[in-house]
């Protein structure tokens, strides 16, 4: 299964290197490229922008955006517009509501 994971914070590095340990592949954003770069291994495609995640990923995507900070819920609104039909996209909680998308 490939899934698309946005923000690479300590815990989502982590899942990602899990998830491509389990035999799964992850295309990579995070706005900081070294974070990128540090975790690359045949499984894990980076991505330069949401557009390029998007771009790259298998249909439908599968993805996970960071919600540390705030961030995630804006990550998440700029991703909505260039989802498709059958894509599911589910973000950490940001404040005390989790966030979800299902096309």
């Amino acid at each position: 299964m490939q899934l698309g994971m946005i923000g690479l914070a300590r815990m989502r590095a982590n899942m990602v290197r899990g998830l491509t340990q389990g035999g799964h592949e992850c295309v990579v954003y995070e706005v900081h490229a070294q974070a990128v770069e540090k975790l690359w291994c045949p499984s894990i495609v980076g991505a330069s922008s949401l557009e390029d995640l998007v771009a790259r990923r298998a249909k439908p995507l599968r993805g996970l955006v960071d919600g540390a900070r705030g961030g995630g819920g804006s990550r998440l609104t700029m991703l909505v517009p260039l989802l498709e039909a059958g894509d599911i996209v589910s973000g950490d909680r940001v404040g005390s509501r989790p966030q979800c998308c299902s096309l």
